[in-house]
């Protein structure tokens, strides 16, 4: 039986391989009726830890 991560990091495996490899990214969660909806717009990849981001 997978728990509930393990569930989510499957959800979310064919959106990393649209991703370079090594690049970290964080991902927008958005909860609705029907769970989880994440889409494109919702992901950042953030190529380098330091960076700032500019207001």
């Amino acid at each position: 039986m997978l728990d509930n991560n393990e569930k989510k990091r499957l959800d979310y495996a064919q959106l990393y391989h649209k991703v370079e490899i090594g690049s970290q990214i964080q991902i927008k969660q958005r909860t609705s009726a029907l769970g989880y909806s994440i889409s494109y717009k919702d992901i950042r990849v953030l190529k380098n830890q330091t960076q700032q981001e500019t207001p």
